[in-house]
């Protein structure tokens, strides 16, 4: 269930909504090459082999990678504390330099310092986020103040050519890309 304003809104009544009372909808700037990509663990930890593998998938996409302090930290099975998880997550928010927002991996963590977030940027200037697991809390915040976000893949993980053309299209562009065709 959503809050958003003085009304609750649960998945039955998303859609049946007058206009009046949703969000409106922000797309995020388009990514292009040279785009400078924060690449954040706010949930799971992950190792320095994923997160090379991220970097090289960045460069691959003509995108820089930025990987930010706390990526490769460990805390038991959090990606370090929730303190360095939250800092990160919100540099990468804050930074007039990052251009788009990446998670590394989901897993678990990223609800323990969702409410200390703060999304002001995304509400004047949105940048993309893209991530799932764990991270798919951080789109639901996103759709609370109308602004797009990515469900997709972590940047260190699978990436067909399909997912590839996909995550082009739909990042690349300035304007929505309409249906994506799923195939197997």
């Amino acid at each position: 269930m959503l809050a958003y304003g003085p009304r609750h809104i649960d998945n039955r009544t998303m859609n049946t909504l007058p206009h009046a009372t949703r969000p409106p909808t922000r797309l995020p700037r388009a990514l292009k090459p040279g785009s400078r990509v924060a690449l954040v663990a706010p949930a799971g930890p992950v190792d320095r082999e994923r997160l090379e593998l991220a970097k090289d998938r960045c460069r691959t996409l003509a995108l820089e990678p930025v990987a930010f302090p706390g990526a490769l930290a460990r805390d038991r099975y959090l990606a370090g504390s929730d303190d360095v998880r939250l800092q990160d997550l919100q540099a990468a928010f804050d930074s007039p330099d990052i251009d788009a927002i990446w998670a590394l991996r989901g897993g678990y963590g990223t609800l323990r310092i969702l409410n200390a977030l703060d999304l002001r940027r995304q509400h004047n200037d949105p940048i993309p986020f893209i991530g799932f697991s764990d991270n798919t809390s951080v789109h639901v915040r996103h759709a609370a103040v109308g602004v797009v976000s990515f469900h997709g893949p972590h940047a260190g993980g699978a990436f067909p050519p399909e997912t590839e053309k996909a995550f082009r299209r739909v990042l690349y562009a300035p304007e929505p890309p309409g249906p994506v065709s799923y195939t197997h």
